[in-house]
């Protein structure tokens, strides 16, 4: 995993670009310490396709977190012929089958997973993208037809934003921090898409049928029943390719089923001496008492981050920069994981996470109220649709922000589609008869300790301690007074916060990011909601949901 960022159409000398490619290496440091690279180029007036922004001076820079090839991988990557650059970051986890599979010798230069992208990309053109299995934003540029392509993996599990500048230039990168003040405008680059150059357009290369069908008003909802074998299957094979490394890999054990269940298959197909695994969690909570029983059961070695409090108000600054949001969800959930992931950066480089699952079966609290077994089909995959602004980017931020790479195994394509090819009403759960994630569970009996693998769903912000929300909260009600909220449309009138918490983590954000109107990244985000709907919902906490073992007011 790495940072990456493209600017195109510059009107700068080599040596202010060259300073511009430092400052943004620097401010991508963290998501690749290991090495860093960057090319300077230049595209002519007659710069192929419609989109004349490029014309001009250009870069493409990478900072690089060695996981694969960690001694020859570096970047930027060229052809053999040096008429095409690649930057890229992610994984490619066919890589070496998608090597076999060339339809004319290529000769490679590295062992790197990213460098099959340039072999395919000079055989086939930009139909490649479909055989990718993996996640990756990349930039590359053609020299010989004077083109740039950009694309971002299916789910869009690899962050990546697009900006223009106040000259019209074109800036992508990983993260917003990365890019000048004066940008005019930006947008999140969509997953599932690549940007060609010599058309000036995005087009969708990733439209599976379940994908498709969602657009739609009268949507498809599949009929075949659950197949848990299948879901075995396509689950263990999912946790194994994420397996591949060249560096050590461990797990985040919330001992919560999910991650559990991750953790209890990559065990199974471990090849390393040990596999490590991390909790976080105030003393004596949920979550950490959990994780010790499943890793006692499965024979990791074991490690937790315990902290207060007061630790963790001292950290919502920090984990606010690097997540780049003011979603109070995010944020709570953030504060815990940031304490975790910078735990398991000081004994692995690679840490698997058992994010997506509840987008996929169904799994947070609300789907118990589902109106029908169409509607909640409907939400999984509006959920899963959405999860590059949501868990995804929480993930990849948050593991990064400790130069530790996160895989999340569950939201493999082939498992999307094995599950997403399901009747909904086998995922759905029912008072008193039915527990979420009922096919999971079942699929998977034997796998972990009972009282785990039937424990009720957590949101990972509630599982590390209950007293943590509610310190927080109390934290941000002493903060923030009245009269500062009796404000708060006309201070921030785009998404105004409702509550004190909600004010108190956008000033900040403010604070960090202060780009303005269509340049603010403000407009990226999305508030996690039940049903799709923030405004409707202002507290994402699992235990406002009548069915929580623990249940508190809204």
């Amino acid at each position: 995993m790495c940072g990456i960022f493209g600017l195109f159409g510059a009107q700068m000398s080599q040596e202010e670009l060259e300073d511009m490619a430092k400052r943004m290496v620097e401010k991508l440091h963290h998501r690749g310490p290991d090495d860093h690279g960057f090319h300077v180029l230049e595209l002519g007036a007659d710069a192929d396709g419609a989109d004349q922004r490029l014309a001009g001076r250009g870069m493409v820079g990478h900072t690089r977190l060695s996981i694969v090839d960690v001694e020859g991988g570096h970047q930027p990557l060229y052809t053999p012929q040096e008429d095409c650059v690649l930057i890229c970051n992610g994984e490619i986890y066919n890589h070496k089958e998608l090597r076999q599979g060339l339809q004319q010798p290529y000769r490679f230069c590295t062992n790197s997973d990213s460098e099959v992208i340039l072999a395919l990309y000079k055989q086939e053109g930009m139909d490649f993208l479909a055989k990718l299995d993996g996640m990756f934003a990349f930039i590359l540029v053609d020299f010989a037809k004077q083109r740039v392509v950009v694309a971002r993996d299916p789910i869009g599990i690899k962050t990546l934003v697009t900006a223009k500048g106040k000259n019209g230039e074109l800036y992508f990168s990983s993260e917003v921090k990365a890019l000048p003040k004066d940008i005019v405008e930006i947008k999140e680059f969509p997953n599932g898409n690549y940007w060609d150059s010599s058309t000036g357009k995005f087009t969708r290369y990733y439209e599976p049928s379940w994908w498709q069908d969602s657009e739609l008003g009268d949507m498809a909802v599949p009929s075949a029943p659950a197949d848990l074998e299948k879901v075995r299957t396509v689950f263990e094979m999912a946790v194994r390719k994420r397996l591949m490394a060249d560096v050590p890999v461990g797990v985040f054990l919330s001992g919560g089923l999910d991650s559990s269940l991750v953790a209890a298959v990559a065990k199974k197909y471990n090849t390393q001496e040990v596999l490590h695994s991390f909790s976080v969690g105030l003393e004596n909570s949920p979550d950490l008492t959990a994780a010790r029983e499943v890793a006692e059961f499965l024979g990791t070695r074991h490690h937790e981050r315990i902290f207060t409090i007061e630790e963790g108000v001292q950290k919502v600054r920090d984990v606010i920069y690097y997540l780049e949001t003011y979603d109070p969800g995010t944020i709570r959930s953030g504060v815990p994981m940031s304490m975790l992931t910078e735990l398991t950066s000081k004994h692995v480089k690679v840490s698997l996470s058992g994010e997506g699952s509840d987008e996929v079966f169904a799994g947070y609290l609300y789907f118990y109220d589902s109106p029908s077994v169409e509607e909640l089909h409907r939400e999984t995959v509006r959920k899963v649709k959405g999860l590059h602004r949501a868990q995804v980017q929480f993930v990849d931020r948050l593991t990064m922000m400790h130069s530790l790479e996160g895989r999340v195994p569950f939201l493999d394509l082939d498992l999307l589609d094995a599950i997403f090819s399901m009747r909904p009403e086998d995922k759905l759960p029912v008072h008193g008869q039915t527990i979420e994630k009922h096919i999971l569970r079942k699929a998977f009996e034997g796998y972990l300790p009972e009282s785990v693998l039937w424990r009720q769903k957590e949101q990972f912000g509630d599982g590390v301690g209950f007293g943590w929300i509610d310190g927080l909260k109390a934290h941000c009600e002493a903060i923030v007074s009245d009269e500062e909220m009796a404000m708060a449309k006309v201070k921030f009138p785009h998404d105004p916060p409702s509550t004190k918490e909600q004010y108190f983590y956008r000033s900040i954000f403010e604070e960090l990011f202060p780009y303005k109107g269509d340049a603010s990244p403000a407009t990226l985000i999305t508030r996690w909601a039940p049903w799709s709907d923030p405004h409707k919902h202002s507290e994402p906490s699992g235990r406002v949901q009548g069915v929580h073992e623990q249940k508190v007011g809204a």
